[in-house]
């Protein structure tokens, strides 16, 4: 739903790293792609994105990836 709205609060990007601490794989894949969605991104949230480059998910580390080589 946010994707559609795109809201362009900056502050919903912040929020939205919420869901990358869940243990629910499924809530933090749709986090980092939500995420993948607001580009560019300031440079707080890349950095908390950074921690989840160890995700146990392969997928999360994907998209993580992916919002890094987009950014740059």
């Amino acid at each position: 739903m946010l994707d559609c709205q795109a809201p362009a609060d900056a502050r919903v990007s912040a929020r939205m790293l919420a869901g990358l601490d869940s243990i629910d794989e499924s809530t933090r894949l749709w986090a980092a792609y939500a995420l993948s969605r607001r580009r560019p991104l300031d440079e707080a949230v890349l950095t908390r994105l950074a921690a989840q480059l160890g995700d146990p998910s392969a997928g999360v580390r994907e998209r993580v990836r992916w919002i890094y080589a987009a950014e740059a």
